[in-house]
């Protein structure tokens, strides 16, 4: 369900309808936590020992209930991508992720970059950066 706080939800407008308030609130809740987040490593010393990944798993669920007993919709809005969440469309598959964090090699700071990714194709990735080596020997004994 989609449950905001209240001081989040009052950031936006009241005639925007209800179920979309709730999901960009969320979001804005989320921006608050990410910042809580990095505020404490770096207070702590922790942030150049720190990979960051933020990632979606699916486009926005932009569907409508069927239900004549729960008439809300799930808040997202995927434009000017076709489709959302449960569909094939690149609304559903095309997300928005960030890697931040001490550990990034500096070449990489403020690129964007927009190739296909997999979520399991992190694994490489955080293996170099913690200088570990990907491939699990321990399995194939």
């Amino acid at each position: 369900p989609l449950e905001p706080p209240q001081r989040f939800l009052d950031l936006y407008p009241e005639d925007w309808y209800l179920d979309r308030r709730q999901y960009a609130a969320l979001c804005t809740m989320w921006d608050e936590v990410l910042f809580n987040l990095t505020s404490a490593l770096k207070s702590k010393g922790m942030w150049e020992n720190t990979i960051l990944l933020f990632s979606s798993d699916n486009g926005g669920p932009v569907y409508w209930s069927l239900d004549d007993d729960f008439p809300h919709g799930a808040g997202a809005n995927n434009w000017p991508l076709l489709g959302g969440k449960v569909s094939n469309w690149e609304g559903g598959v095309r997300v928005a992720s960030f890697l931040s964090g001490g550990l990034v090699p500096q070449k990489m700071y403020g690129r964007k970059l927009s190739a296909y990714i997999h979520f399991c194709d992190w694994y490489a990735t955080f293996c170099s950066l913690a200088g570990v080596d990907p491939e699990d020997k321990v399995a194939e004994m």
